[in-house]
């Protein structure tokens, strides 16, 4: 927890991934930041800054939204490319920075609302709709992390994504989940639950069981899982199929200072940034919603 007048700062990390003959960072950049450069996802508008400060290291910049159905008096303005706050924001800045040498963010999150897949989504959508050169992947570092042991530093488990295929060769010891399976007539089942408000998921439950049972260690399908940590904190633990579980790379920095991260904590942030971590999946479309 934060000392009085601090805050907590959530910083995810990620890397900025093109595709090019050409294998310039800087050029890449220079040509797909275009200040101003807008999108829509899942109904928010997404909008660019222009670069807003640089070092020999890093360029620093802001992406963020405004809810069009909110009352706002946050707004992107124009001319200065750049966020304007009213009295009341009814929208997200997220500022991050980009390591020139290597393409490394660290970005500001906001638990529940601006998590590491609304960043990487947004962030290669707004490069890409600019880029006629290049193809943009925003990636996600991730840290391995093996079930009980995420669970043992996770005491609520507050919602879950599952998604179960059909087994080669039998269920065994799963009888209640090749019931769904073959009963319904499907390939693939997925179980999609979210916990009573203050409460955690029962983990315990005999269908639930199974369903971890059959992804996690028979490696038929694949899951998600989310929760509050120790320290209060969310965390997200992911496994597919094929693939160690793992959780997204993220750190807590506890500092005063406005809302938005400034620029010495996500230089301090960088400073701890993965250095050969391994790199997300691509997420499908729908995710975020979760």
């Amino acid at each position: 927890m934060p000392e009085e007048g601090q805050r907590n700062y959530h910083i995810g990390y990620a890397k900025a991934v093109f595709d090019s003959l050409f294998d310039n960072l800087d050029e890449a950049l220079e040509e797909s930041w275009k200040p101003g450069a807008s999108i829509t996802r899942y109904g928010r508008r997404w909008h660019l800054t222009k670069i807003v400060d640089e070092t020999d290291d890093l360029y620093f910049g802001r992406i963020g939204f405004v809810t069009d159905h909110e009352v706002s008096t946050l707004r992107f303005d124009q001319a200065i490319q750049d966020f304007v706050f009213g009295d009341a924001p009814s929208g997200y800045v997220v500022p991050f920075a980009i390591r020139k040498a290597d393409g490394v963010i660290a970005y500001q999150l906001y638990p529940g609302i601006v998590r590491e897949t609304t960043f990487t989504g947004a962030m290669t959508d707004l490069l890409n709709n600019a880029s006629e050169n290049y193809i943009w992947r925003i990636e996600s570092f991730v840290e391995i992390r093996e079930f009980q042991e995420w669970l043992a530093e996770t005491p609520a488990i507050t919602r879950f994504d599952l998604t179960l295929e059909r087994p080669n060769p039998n269920y065994a010891g799963r009888p209640r989940i090749e019931e769904m399976v073959e009963e319904v007539r499907v390939e693939t089942l997925r179980l999609v639950g979210k916990a009573i408000e203050g409460e955690s998921v029962n983990l315990n439950a005999d269908y639930f069981q199974q369903a971890l049972d059959h992804v996690i260690y028979h490696e038929y399908g694949k899951a998600k899982l989310r929760g509050v940590d120790t320290d209060g904190e969310e965390s997200v633990w992911e496994k597919i199929r094929g693939v160690v579980g793992r959780v997204a790379s993220r750190r807590v920095f506890h500092a005063p200072g406005p809302v938005e991260a400034p620029e010495d904590i996500l230089s301090f942030a960088m400073a701890e940034a993965p250095t050969n971590g391994a790199l997300a999946e691509p997420v499908a479309d729908g995710d975020e919603a979760y």
